[in-house]
């Protein structure tokens, strides 16, 4: 067999079925996916617009109460993760296959695994910050401008896709 330049080479990661695929549920389970990542995109978006409509940019890292910070930092989060989503979505649901090249593929993959593992993250230290707070009366420092928070939420994240996608884990999940 002789390789022919113009035919992508088959990878095996594209061999899980897209959920739905050649059946009426793709554009059922496509359009309400699509739906509810607006819908939680627009509120993302309206709680960032609201909150800097109402306080100052200038005064956020000096006035604004760590609470408010954390619900900017959440609809930010949210925001970005959805925005992936909607892009990885929106791209099965116009080609009716898997996201082609594989490298765009696993790009969606990486930000959509990074932007979700940074939510759980950010939603976990804030449990974690309202819990000392609460139970040991002890209000943590995040130090100047919140880095130490952003540094956790991100980083790890971060790091732990670079690894999956370093060893050829992240790609295809049909889904």
């Amino acid at each position: 067999m002789t390789y022919n330049a113009s035919l992508p080479l088959s990878d095996p990661r594209y061999d899980i079925t897209v959920i739905g695929l050649g059946t009426s549920n793709f554009y059922i389970i496509h359009s309400l996916a699509l739906t509810c990542i607006l819908i939680s995109l627009i509120s993302a978006t309206a709680v960032i617009f609201v909150s800097f409509k109402t306080k100052s940019a200038k005064t956020f890292f000096k006035s604004w109460s760590k609470c408010e910070r954390f619900v900017v930092y959440l609809a930010i989060c949210d925001g970005l993760f959805n925005t992936a989503h909607f892009m990885d979505h929106f791209h099965m649901a116009i080609v009716k296959d898997h996201v082609h090249p594989i490298e765009l593929c696993e790009y969606y993959g990486f930000v959509l695994f990074m932007f979700i593992s940074a939510q759980m993250m950010l939603v976990s230290l804030i449990a974690v910050n309202a819990f000392v707070l609460m139970r040991f009366g002890k209000n943590l420092d995040l130090g100047k401008w919140d880095w130490k928070l952003h540094l956790i939420t991100f980083g790890f994240p971060f790091v732990e896709c670079l690894v999956v996608t370093l060893v050829g884990e992240i790609g295809p999940t049909g889904a």
